[in-house]
C-alpha cells in the first residue's frame, strides 16, 4: 500500500505545475518563460518524495482502507497546490478586465475560473492525510467535476451562455450526489441494500429527465429576449424575397443583423465568378484596413468555410490569426455564417460580439442557418431578375439596331440620290469649263481675271465631287455596319484588320475626326473566329472607350499645369496566337480606371463617361456577355489611373 501511495504522489506533485502551464498557455502569459525552472523544481520534489518519507511518512488504516499519512514537508505540496490554483484564478480575473478580448474568450475564462474553484475542494483529501480524520476522501469527486467542466468548455460551441452552463453543471452535480448519497444513506439506515439498489436505479433513470426539465426551464428564462428577435428575424426573412437588387438586399441584411441582434459589427461577402474572389458588398459598424476587402476563393479561410454547412463559432482555433480576413479587420470576429446554393458557397456573413456581452446560443446558430437559406433563395431570385432584365435590354438593343439599320438603309438611298445630283452638277461644271477653255483658249490667255475665275470655278467643282465621294463612303460604312448586325449571326473567319478598319471609320464619324491615333501590330495571318456583327460591336466599343479615355486625359492635362504638347495619344492593337487561341491586346495611354471602379467595370448600367451624350452603361457588360457566353472566350484588363488601360480579349479558334 505504501508503494502505491508513493506512485500516486507523482500526480500530486506534477498536477499543479501542469495545470498552471495550461492556464499560462491559454492566456499566452509572459510567465511561460519560467515554466522550465518550475519543472526542475517538480522533479526535485519527486526525488524527495520517492526516496524519503518527508512527503509521505507511511499509511494508516481507516474504515475504508489504507490511506497515506502526511510527512513533515507535506505542507509544501499543499501550499504549492493552493498557490498555483489561486495564482491561475488571479491571472484569469485580470484577463477578464481586458475590454478588447472577444466574448467567446470571456466565457471560456469564466468556465476555467468556475472549474478552479471546484478544484479547491480537492484539498479536503489533503486535510484527511494531515489530520487523519476518519471520513471517506471525497475530494476526487471535485477533481472529476473539474475535468468535466474543462472538457465541457473546450468542446461545447452551442451551450455558450455562462449562466446556463453554470445551471447545467449544478443540476448535474445535484443529480449525481442524489444518485450516490441517497441510496448509500438508505442502505446504512435500513441495512437493506435491496431498497438502496432500487432507489439508485430510480434516480439514475429519472436523472436525465430531471436534468432536461431544469435545463429547459432555465434556458427559457435566460433566452427570453433572444426568442423575441429570433421571431423578428424569421418574419423579416420572408420579405427578403421581394427585393430585386443584390446590393440592396445585402445592405438590408447587415442593417437588420446590427439592429435586431444588436451586435458590434457585421459584413457580407459575395462571390464574383469573374474575379474568382469574394467581395465585401455591405458592412456596418466595422473598422477596415483595406477598403476593397477582397478575399481570394483559394484562401485558407474560404476553404475552411466551404467545409462547414452551418454557422461557425470562432474560438481562436478555426483560422490562423495571420489570415487575410483578420488582417483587414480590427475587431474580433465571433461568428461566420455561410450562405450556400446547394453546395456552392455564394456568400458569407461575418459578425462581431453581441453588445450585451452574451455569446451566441445554439438557438441563435439554428436561426442564422435558417436565415442563410432564405438569403440564398433571395439572392438567387435577385440574380435571376437581373439576368432577365439584362436579356430584355439586349433584345431591345438588338431590335433597336435592326430598326436603325432599316432606317439607315432607306435614309442612305435617299441621300445617295441627292448626292448623285451633286456629283452630276460637279462633273457638268468641269465638262463645260473644259469645253469653254478649249474653244476660247487665246481669249482666256490674254485675260488674267477670266483665267483666275475659271480656275476657281473648276476648284469648286472638284471640291463638290470629292465631298460627294467622301460622304458616299461614310454612308456605305454605316450601311455595312448596320447590315452586318441585321443579317450576320453565324460564326465565320474574319480578318481582324478589316474589322478594326470598319470600326475606325465609324469612330471617326462619331467623334468627327479625320484621324484617330491607332497603331496595329498584326501578323500577316490576322484571322479570328466569331460572329461578325458581335465582333464589330466588341471592337468598336473597346476603341470608343479607349478614345474617350484619351479625350478625358487631354481635358485633365489642359486643366493642370502640364504641357499638353508632351502628351502623345496612342491606341495600340496587337494580335498573338497562344495555344490556338487568339489573344488581342487593346492598349491606350488615356486616363485609366480608378481602383474603386475596377470591380464595377463589367457591371450592367455602370458608366464613367463624361461626354454629353447619354450613355446606358451597358457597353462593357454587353461586350463581356458576347465574349464569354456567345464566343466562349474571356476578357480581362489591367489599368493604372493616370497612365492608361490594357484590355486582353481571348477568342478560341473554334467554338
Amino acid at each position: 500500500a505504501e508503494i502505491l501511495c508513493k506512485i500516486a504522489l507523482i500526480s500530486l506533485i506534477f498536477f499543479p505545475f501542469i495545470l498552471f502551464h495550461f492556464i499560462l498557455c491559454f492566456l499566452k502569459s509572459k510567465f511561460l518563460k519560467y515554466m522550465n525552472y518550475l519543472y526542475f523544481i517538480s522533479i526535485f520534489f519527486l526525488i524527495i518524495g520517492l526516496f524519503t518519507k518527508l512527503f509521505i511518512s507511511g499509511v494508516h488504516l481507516f474504515y475504508f482502507g489504507y490511506y497515506p499519512v502526511a510527512g513533515k514537508l507535506f505542507f509544501i505540496l499543499i501550499l504549492q497546490t493552493v498557490f498555483f490554483i489561486a495564482f491561475s484564478i488571479y491571472l484569469l480575473y485580470e484577463k477578464l478586465k481586458d475590454k478588447d478580448i472577444a466574448s467567446i474568450k470571456t466565457e471560456t475564462i469564466k468556465y476555467f475560473i468556475f472549474a478552479l474553484y471546484l478544484l479547491l475542494f480537492f484539498l479536503v483529501d489533503y486535510i484527511i492525510m494531515v489530520c487523519r480524520i476518519n471520513i471517506y476522501p471525497f475530494g476526487f469527486i471535485f477533481v472529476l467535476f473539474f475535468f468535466v467542466t474543462i472538457y465541457f468548455c473546450m468542446l461545447s460551441t452551442n451551450l455558450i451562455n455562462f449562466k446556463l452552463a453554470l445551471v447545467q453543471v449544478t443540476v448535474s452535480v445535484l443529480v449525481f450526489i442524489c444518485a450516490v448519497v441517497i441510496p448509500f444513506f438508505i442502505g446504512i439506515k435500513t441495512n437493506s441494500w435491496f431498497l438502496s439498489v432500487i432507489m439508485l436505479l430510480a434516480i439514475s433513470l429519472s436523472g436525465p429527465y430531471i436534468f432536461k426539465l431544469f435545463k429547459n426551464k432555465f434556458e427559457t428564462l435566460i433566452f427570453v429576449k433572444q426568442e423575441k428577435y429570433h421571431e423578428t428575424l424569421l418574419t423579416l426573412a420572408k420579405s427578403m424575397v421581394e427585393e430585386r437588387d443584390v446590393l440592396n438586399l445585402s445592405q438590408l441584411i447587415v442593417r437588420l443583423l446590427n439592429k435586431i441582434v444588436k451586435i458590434k459589427f457585421s459584413a457580407l461577402f459575395i462571390y464574383s465568378p469573374e474575379e474568382r474572389s469574394y467581395y465585401c458588398v455591405a458592412k456596418r459598424g466595422i473598422h477596415i484596413k483595406d477598403k476593397n476587402m477582397v478575399i481570394d476563393e483559394k484562401s485558407e479561410i474560404i476553404n475552411y468555410i466551404k467545409t462547414k454547412s452551418g454557422p461557425i463559432v470562432l474560438n481562436g482555433n478555426c483560422f490562423k490569426k495571420n489570415s487575410y480576413l483578420f488582417d483587414i479587420i480590427h475587431d474580433d470576429i465571433s461568428l461566420v455564417v455561410p450562405i450556400k446554393n446547394v453546395d456552392k458557397l455564394t456568400a458569407f456573413v461575418i459578425m462581431g460580439d453581441k453588445l450585451n456581452g452574451l455569446f451566441y446560443s445554439g438557438k441563435d446558430l439554428y436561426i442564422f442557418k435558417m436565415l442563410a437559406n432564405k438569403v440564398s433563395y433571395a439572392m438567387e431570385n435577385c440574380k435571376f431578375l437581373t439576368k432577365v432584365r439584362n436579356q430584355q435590354y439586349q433584345l431591345f438593343e438588338a431590335d433597336r439596331l435592326t430598326k436603325i439599320g432599316q432606317m439607315a438603309d432607306g435614309f442612305a438611298n435617299q441621300l445617295k440620290n441627292r448626292l448623285n445630283q451633286f456629283y452630276l452638277v460637279g462633273e457638268g461644271i468641269n465638262y463645260e469649263l473644259n469645253s469653254f477653255k478649249s474653244v476660247n483658249e487665246d481669249f482666256i490667255r490674254h485675260d488674267d481675271g477670266l483665267n483666275i475665275m475659271l480656275n476657281y470655278i473648276g476648284q469648286m467643282a472638284d471640291s463638290i465631287i470629292d465631298d460627294v465621294k467622301r460622304t458616299n463612303n461614310v454612308l456605305q460604312n454605316i450601311l455595312n455596319f448596320s447590315k452586318s448586325h441585321e443579317h450576320n449571326i453565324t460564326f465565320s473567319s474574319l480578318s481582324l484588320r478589316q474589322v478594326v478598319e470598319q470600326c475606325l471609320n465609324l469612330l471617326k464619324i462619331k467623334h468627327q475626326k479625320e484621324k484617330i491615333p491607332l497603331v496595329l501590330h498584326l501578323p500577316n495571318q490576322d484571322e479570328i473566329y466569331g460572329i461578325k456583327s458581335q465582333i464589330q460591336r466588341i471592337f468598336f466599343n473597346c476603341l470608343d472607350n479607349a478614345y474617350e479615355a484619351i479625350l478625358e486625359k487631354q481635358n485633365y492635362i489642359r486643366k493642370s499645369a502640364i504641357n499638353i504638347k508632351d502628351y502623345r495619344p496612342n491606341i495600340t492593337i496587337e494580335l498573338k496566337y497562344i495555344y490556338k487561341n487568339a489573344k488581342i491586346y487593346i492598349h491606350d495611354n488615356g486616363i485609366g480606371i480608378k481602383d474603386e471602379n475596377k470591380k464595377k467595370i463589367f457591371s450592367a448600367f455602370f458608366t464613367t463617361k463624361l461626354s454629353e451624350e447619354k450613355n446606358s452603361g451597358m457597353g462593357l457588360y454587353t461586350v463581356k456577355q458576347m465574349i464569354t457566353e456567345n464566343h466562349k472566350g474571356d476578357i480581362q484588363f489591367r489599368s493604372k489611373y493616370g497612365y492608361g488601360t490594357t484590355f486582353l480579349i481571348t477568342l478560341p479558334s473554334l467554338i
